[in-house]
């Protein structure tokens, strides 16, 4: 059986990470493949050391400062990413689209341009997304939404997040 370590911060991100942690082990451990030891850390060492890839899987809350695409892929990709190891992980496509998508003001088209960065953020797995937790907004009956966007009886603070997942298998012997 593998050995991993999942670390987290037990209070970055509420008190329910633990838990959540919890219930990640047991997941992993139920396909009997894998042996996971959880490790929490108080944040000030805990970001060091994810930098530097000092665990094997380690849990990482993001909040965007605006709502745009780009601003959930950045991070992660450009400047070797979260996580780098201390090695350049960046995928130089990747890199060149998410350069193009930042320059591009058409919708359709930055559309199409972050389904190929999705499709190679898929391939190199630069993160394996847990969960989302939609914003809430609260507004007066005097605010209302464009008939443009996808469904007029909702405002729209931000782009669609499409997220697409794919089977990552593991094989044992």
């Amino acid at each position: 059986r593998a050995e991993i370590e999942l670390a987290y911060p037990p209070e970055r991100f509420g008190l329910e990470i633990a838990d959540a942690m919890e219930e990640l082990e047991l997941q992993i451990e139920s396909t009997g493949l894998v042996d996971v030891t959880l490790t929490s850390q108080p944040w000030n060492t805990y970001v060091g050391d994810v930098v530097a890839g000092t665990y094997n899987l380690a849990f990482l809350g993001w909040l965007h400062d605006f709502p745009d695409t780009y601003n959930y892929l950045a991070p992660f990709v450009l400047a070797g990413g979260v996580g780098g190891s201390g090695e350049n992980l960046e995928n130089p496509e990747m890199v060149d689209l998410l350069t193009e998508a930042g320059m591009t003001s058409d919708d359709t088209e930055r559309a199409e341009i972050y389904g190929d960065v999705q499709s190679l953020f898929a391939e190199d797995v630069v993160t394996v997304p847990l969960w989302i937790d939609h914003p809430y907004i609260a507004y007066r009956d005097s605010v209302v939404a464009s008939p443009e966007f996808d469904n007029p009886q909702s405002l729209n603070v931000g782009p669609t997040t499409l997220l697409d997942f794919r089977s990552i298998g593991v094989q044992s012997d």
